[in-house]
């Protein structure tokens, strides 16, 4: 798997900005923008974790599984909270 040159999370949201360690690191022009593209590096890592878990033949994986669920129920609309930026 190739090594991901970008910032590492977590990225926090807080309406329409974006923090990485207390520093707004981009903007957004909606709130939802914002929720999705801060959960963007837990996706990139439970995306090659599943693929690699595809490709060794341990595509069971109920961990990867979870990690990917509890992405997805972040992104559902239940309240913005500004907290860790």
């Amino acid at each position: 798997m190739t090594d991901f040159n970008h910032t590492p999370g977590p990225w926090n949201p807080c309406e329409y900005d974006i923090y990485y360690g207390g520093v707004r690191v981009a903007r957004t022009f909606n709130p939802e923008d914002a929720r999705l593209i801060a959960l963007a590096p837990r996706m990139l890592d439970a995306i090659a974790e599943f693929v690699r878990k595809v490709e060794a033949g341990e595509a069971r994986s109920k961990k990867s599984y979870a990690e990917m669920r509890a992405i997805l129920a972040e992104l559902t609309p239940n309240g913005e909270t500004c907290d860790d930026n």
